[in-house]
């Protein structure tokens, strides 16, 4: 398969040695090669969060996951895990605005395993007194 090696993705191997942007250009690549497949775009998403770009890295995991609903190719947990992650990293970030950051996982994922998580991280950011 162009792009990998032996199942692990060039993009994922620079992400691994910490070359984000480069990680983030040859998923790039990889997708335009494959726009079916949802890995190379699962990995812009995952570059995207290492370099703390939250907004981009859950519009890559939204298209992620609308691609993989096709392809299913992924493990749905990993989809599940990651875009959460990134959701509640990027609400930390903006405690302003975790309603509508953390609101999204319903959105894009409504049959998703962490919507309990969601509610604890909401009253978690929202009671933290260095927040206000």
């Amino acid at each position: 398969m162009a792009g990998t090696t032996y199942g692990i993705t060039f993009s994922r191997r620079l992400r691994d040695e910490g070359r984000y942007e480069e990680a983030v250009s040859e998923a790039d690549q990889a997708a335009r090669r494959d726009p079916s497949d949802p890995e190379p775009i699962y990995d812009r998403a995952a570059a995207l969060y290492c370099l703390g770009r939250f907004e981009e890295s859950v519009s890559a995991f939204a298209r992620a996951i609308e691609v993989e609903r096709t392809a299913n190719l992924m493990e749905e947990a990993v989809l599940d895990d990651d875009l959460f992650e990134t959701l509640r990293k990027w609400a930390e970030a903006e405690p302003a605005r975790c309603r509508d950051i953390l609101g999204r996982y319903a959105q894009l994922l409504p049959q998703g395993t962490h919507k309990a998580d969601v509610a604890k991280w909401l009253k978690h950011i929202e009671s933290d007194p260095r927040r206000k």
